[in-house]
């Protein structure tokens, strides 16, 4: 007697299947030729992890491959409407203005890969940052950020004290820098903001 391997198959409509993975190392064959409605050769395709994972019935036919116009259509529109065609004035690098940005950082040093990766925080031409928790105001390379010259006011490690102030010297001079135990201030002037109406 002997023994042959078996191994189970299951077959499913692309409709049934619509949402569903073919975890690896699993394998799926397809039959391109049967698609009859638009996205179905998308959905038929894109249910696996890697291309290892998939064959294909027969022929590869390219008249299969079609996107529905409606959707299309309103992929224009979201498009049109979107924040990447219109962008806030925040975002408007065009309008003429100047920016303000605030935050309580709580600890600098900890979340500055964080500040340098925001980028609507980094729109402002100034850069208001309060709760550094930092020792002293001595500048660390780690603290910089391109574009910006940065000015510290700080008080010791404790929580709820400290200001980084990041600011284009372009458009900002600094001022006065006044440190109490529950106060720091900075004072920073600017020719721009005279200009504003």
């Amino acid at each position: 007697m002997y023994q042959f391997p078996i191994v189970v198959c299951f077959a499913a409509t692309t409709h049934k299947f619509q949402g569903g993975n073919v975890l690896k190392p699993n394998k799926i064959a397809v039959d391109l030729r049967t698609v009859f409605e638009d996205a179905m050769t998308y959905v038929m395709l894109s249910r696996v992890q890697a291309k290892a994972q998939l064959f294909i019935v027969g022929c590869l036919p390219e008249k299969k491959f079609r996107t529905n116009m409606k959707c299309l259509e309103e992929l224009e529109k979201l498009k049109k409407r979107s924040i990447n065609h219109n962008p806030s004035k925040w975002l408007s690098l065009k309008i003429d203005s100047t920016r303000v940005s605030i935050l309580n950082c709580h600890s600098l040093a900890h979340k500055i890969t964080d500040i340098k990766n925001d980028s609507y925080l980094l729109c402002g031409d100034i850069i208001c940052l309060s709760e550094t928790w930092l020792s002293d105001d001595i500048a660390k390379p780690e603290l910089d950020i391109d574009g910006f010259k940065l000015h510290l006011n700080s008080f010791g490690k404790e929580r709820g004290k400290g200001l980084a102030i990041y600011y284009r010297d372009a458009k900002f001079a600094e001022g006065a820098k006044i440190k109490f135990p529950t106060l720091q201030i900075s004072c920073f002037s600017s020719v721009d903001l005279g200009k504003l109406r």
